[in-house]
């Protein structure tokens, strides 16, 4: 068992955060100036496609895996052979299922020509064998092998979209291919250190069974946040211009950054809360919860403020536009967060069920909502769909979190001044590299 405190594995996870999210942003300013709104546009529908597609086929088998091994790390071998057979057969199902779709698919989103759509179809295997090994890691609490992990997966794409832009060859085929050879790239560093930290055991055929029906309802939950988050750009990408997309993409890009707090707590919360019980999470959420919001607040209001300069000093004058669903995109973006560290700690809890509901909720509304505001009021009522559908979805989660833990929701939401000091002496401790003296956390 790892013996990092969870204070520590959020650390290490967010300092990961924070590097994956500077190199995220330098890779999106890259693809931005390289290829321009309209084929900025077009690369996002390409790219969307493996994620909905991984999002169906993976059927909740990595949220399972997390629960399962978290509780028992001596299963984690069988698990990774788990996940390579279960890759494999995925990939061939959806493989069939794409090809028999090509041509919907290429009436509904012009884009996407038969070389894409084999690109999609290649990528699928990868981003799901990655996908479920990140899982694995997770619930062996190799924190900072994930971390690195995740900083490799943008290295890999960084290097190659600046050779292409040095030499002069970037444009939309040539991104789309440097991102397929990234996500190639990662997963077999990936299988690697899988290799490496468990190795493959046998096959456990109704391990693997029992695992696909334990996440049946992590699975329903994953396809309600691709449609809660993506909605409004899957039904943009429908019927909108390219260039439009293509500004509602990086409003998007620029908005999620600020998930990068609320992300790292909850990737290192679920396997905590699944080892030490619901007794001692009852204290840890709320106060990780209140901290998240503050910090995740005080970002958005910076990145509001800025919004306009900051996409154009980022994205040049032709993404300026974009700044308007951005600022949309906000007020959600913060309540989102919060969601995102309380389902992970129903998910540890093993009440998936009732992360389910919040999310089942927030993609309706975002269907619904984007669906008629879309065609209305453009990607600014796409950007105004995705955050009231956010905000739904904090709220019932919110609401959820309290009923279940037997705690007031005044305590999951509102800093104390005992939260800010406790924040600035452990941002200190770590700037010294010296372990905090509060143990608060397990």
């Amino acid at each position: 068992m790892c013996a990092l405190n969870y204070a520590t594995a959020t650390a290490v996870t967010l300092a990961a955060r924070g590097g994956a999210l500077l190199l995220g942003a330098i890779t999106a300013v890259v693809l931005a100036r390289g290829l321009g709104p309209e084929a900025r546009g077009e690369y996002a529908i390409v790219t969307l496609l493996p994620l909905a597609i991984v999002t169906f086929a993976n059927v909740g088998l990595g949220l399972a895996t997390v629960r399962r091994v978290g509780r028992d790390p001596t299963g984690a071998r069988v698990a990774a052979t788990s996940v390579v057979v279960f890759t494999l057969v995925a990939s061939i199902v959806s493989a069939a299922a794409l090809w028999s779709l090509a041509a919907p698919i290429r009436r509904v989103y012009p884009a996407v020509s038969d070389a894409f759509l084999l690109i999609v179809i290649l990528a699928v295997p990868q981003s799901l064998a990655y996908l479920l090994f990140q899982a694995l890691l997770q619930a062996t609490r190799a924190f900072v092998l994930s971390a690195t992990l995740v900083i490799l997966s943008y290295v890999f794409q960084f290097a190659l979209l600046g050779i292409l832009m040095l030499s002069g060859r970037l444009d939309l085929t040539t991104a789309i291919g440097a991102w397929f050879i990234a996500h190639l790239l990662i997963v077999v560093a990936t299988a690697a250190a899988i290799a490496r930290r468990t190795g493959f055991g046998r096959l456990d055929a109704a391990s693997l069974l029992g695992d696909v029906r334990a996440g049946s309802v992590s699975w329903a939950g994953n396809l309600s946040v691709l449609f809660t988050t993506r909605a409004a750009l899957f039904i943009a990408g429908a019927i909108a211009d390219a260039g439009s997309v293509g500004l509602l993409a990086v409003a998007i890009v620029v908005a999620e950054l600020i998930w990068s707090v609320p992300e790292a707590a909850a990737f290192s919360l679920a396997p905590f809360v699944a080892h030490f019980g619901d007794e001692r999470s009852q204290t840890i959420t709320p106060l990780i919860t209140r901290s998240v919001l503050l910090l995740t607040t005080l970002a958005a209001v910076a990145v509001g403020a800025l919004a306009v300069p900051l996409v154009v000093l980022l994205f040049g004058k032709e993404f300026a536009d974009a700044s308007v669903p951005l600022r949309w995109l906000l007020p959600g973006v913060v309540g989102y967060g919060l969601a995102k560290v309380l389902a992970s700690d129903l998910l540890g809890r093993g009440r998936p069920d009732l992360a389910l509901r919040a999310s089942l909720a927030g993609a309706g509304t975002a269907v619904v909502l984007s669906a008629l505001l879309v065609p209305t009021a453009g990607i600014v009522g796409g950007a105004a769909a995705t955050t009231i559908a956010y905000l739904v979805t904090a709220a019932i989660s919110v609401a959820t979190f309290a009923r279940t833990a037997g705690v007031d929701q005044r305590s999951v939401l509102v800093p104390t001044l005992t939260d800010v000091m406790l924040l600035v002496r452990r941002v200190r401790a770590a700037a010294l590299r010296r372990p905090p003296e509060e143990r608060e956390f397990p």
